[in-house]
């Protein structure tokens, strides 16, 4: 069963400057074979009688634009160093898209969907548990601009894009 995940990627001066961080901490440009993005819908699987083409269908049609976001501080969720962000409009697109889906797909971890979303830009994985301050990395706000479908491997060795539009 293929799995999917529904992202929104900055604007490419800021996905320089992120795979820039990582490289100096982890001597990678990805993390989880993904570029650099905010997770709009987390990993899913479309359920029977659905196809890849239903999906890629509600974001063709899915109304958002370009957001600003502003990041509010670095935490760590489980290994994962993150830029977290608490934007209302990116919550409720988020609410949204997921009622659109319905019962198109199958969430992996749904408890982290609908009133559980935790908007957050991944920087990398760490294992030390540092601490950690925004200032360290000094990105405090982004565009994004366009969102994409990706399939993803479930042991997240691959990525591949299916489908983007620009907002």
């Amino acid at each position: 069963m293929k799995n999917y995940t529904i992202l929104l990627m900055p604007e490419p001066k800021l996905s320089e400057k992120i795979m820039a961080l990582r490289l100096h901490y982890i001597g990678e440009k990805l993390v989880d074979s993904l570029p650099p993005h905010v997770s709009l819908i987390r990993r899913f699987s479309i359920n029977q009688n659905y196809d890849e083409q239903s999906i890629i269908n509600i974001v063709k049609k899915f109304n958002f634009s370009k957001i600003d976001l502003q990041f509010k501080e670095v935490k760590m969720f489980s290994d994962a160093i993150v830029l977290t962000t608490d934007n209302k409009e990116l919550f409720n697109k988020h609410k949204e898209l997921v009622g659109l889906l319905g019962d198109i797909i199958k969430t992996t971890k749904p408890e982290f969907e609908g009133n559980n979303f935790k908007a957050h830009l991944t920087l990398f994985r760490d294992k030390s548990e540092k601490e950690f301050r925004l200032s360290d990395f000094n990105i405090k706000k982004g565009l994004f601009n366009k969102i994409v479908l990706f399939e993803i491997a479930p042991d997240r060795s691959f990525a591949k894009e299916i489908f983007s539009k620009k907002l």
